[in-house]
């Protein structure tokens, strides 16, 4: 049941930091760049000109981005990866330098990694909202390890580097960076932070302000796509084997965290959780070290936020499935929160709401929890 269901959905919505980085480096507007007057020789043409204009353009926005990362960090400091037959177009990766790795390793892994993420995010998504291809560069940091980063956090307090202690990477709307280091898990890790910034690109398209997303959908949307299965399948297109990918995956972290959450009484009432306000969940997200409360919250949304998604999905065989893929259009063009789910799902009274925290919790305690049994027959 859960492999038909799961192939239909993809991305989600941004984490929020580093401020003060230079606006020219991370202009991020996700649109196609005005195309020129038509040649008098026809389409083709001018199809090519334009073509030729994009690639132009994209080659100069790459070359300030680099230029200020080495002004940041310091010239050699990163490695660069861009749009040189291995790393995909738009993504420019700045991958930690350090001696003892192989640079064309590390490209085709993480080219891997991003490739398949771009592609499934525009084949699953794109035609679905009218979404253009990324012409501007899609900046990705890589250190290569936590103490890496924390050192340079400590040691260049200017960057204003937000803690990794409760993070195993991020995403900033404000710079339009996402930044990473070497982990276990890279593929979930990559999938849930790469959504993040693909969802905020694409959603500039529509010009949708990041204080617009419903914190549930967005750490909840990342964790659907972070959570996925995949394996290598023989391409009879490409004469070789690909990754096929299932999304909406068991995650037993978030279950665990969830399932506490129920038990304990501290689970969210639906409507709470869809009606949260963005501002006061990024502010206790980005405010953890030392407060329990801030961390409880910060957990709770993004456990409580991937078992809603799960359950739109899945309950009953699919039996909300359509009225999410509404409001997942909703919310990534910049029409969604509390008003529009109660809209969608058609939740106009106290009771339906009621009816719905009750089909939440038979899920969490039934469908859910078989798929827990199923994943750990797998391992």
């Amino acid at each position: 049941m859960f492999e038909r269901n799961a192939a239909r959905f993809v991305l989600l919505l941004a984490g929020l930091f580093w401020a003060a980085a230079p606006s020219l480096l991370f202009a991020q507007d996700g649109t196609e760049p005005a195309p020129p007057p038509p040649p008098a020789n026809g389409a083709e043409e001018a199809a090519q000109e334009g073509e030729d204009a994009a690639a132009e353009r994209f080659t100069i926005l790459v070359e300030k981005k680099i230029e200020m990362l080495d002004a940041m960090y310091g010239k050699g400091f990163f490695t660069y990866m861009v749009d040189d037959g291995v790393m995909p177009r738009p993504y420019l990766l700045a991958v930690e330098h350090k001696e003892n790795v192989d640079r064309e390793t590390a490209e085709k892994e993480f080219a891997d990694i991003f490739g398949n993420l771009y592609r499934v995010f525009h084949e699953e998504f794109g035609s679905r909202i009218g979404l253009k291809p990324f012409t501007n560069p899609v900046v990705v940091l890589i250190f290569d390890s936590k103490d890496s980063y924390k050192k340079v956090r400590e040691s260049r307090p200017e960057l204003h580097l937000p803690n990794e202690e409760f993070m195993g990477g991020f995403y900033s709307p404000a710079t339009g960076v996402l930044t990473q280091w070497r982990q276990q898990d890279l593929w979930r890790v990559l999938f849930h932070e790469g959504t993040h910034q693909l969802v905020d690109v694409a959603a500039r398209q529509f010009d949708v302000s990041q204080f617009a997303e419903s914190p549930w959908f967005q750490e909840g949307f990342a964790d659907f796509m972070g959570g996925h299965e995949r394996k290598l399948e023989y391409s009879e297109e490409t004469k070789g084997f690909v990754n096929k990918f299932t999304l909406g995956r068991f995650v037993p972290d978030r279950y665990s965290a969830i399932q506490q959450c129920f038990q304990s009484g501290e689970a969210l009432p639906l409507k709470d959780l869809v009606y949260y306000d963005f501002v006061r969940f990024k502010t206790a997200q980005n405010d953890q070290d030392g407060k329990p409360e801030n961390q409880r919250l910060t957990g709770l949304i993004y456990s409580e936020g991937w078992a809603l998604i799960m359950f739109l999905n899945y309950y009953q065989e699919g039996k909300y499935q359509e009225l999410f893929d509404e409001y997942l259009i909703a919310e990534l063009t910049g029409h969604g929160g509390g008003d529009t789910f109660a809209q969608v799902f058609c939740l106009e009274e106290d009771a339906d709401w009621t009816d719905l925290d009750n089909e939440f919790r038979q899920f969490i305690f039934g469908d859910l929890r078989a798929m827990g049994r199923e994943h750990r027959k797998k391992k």
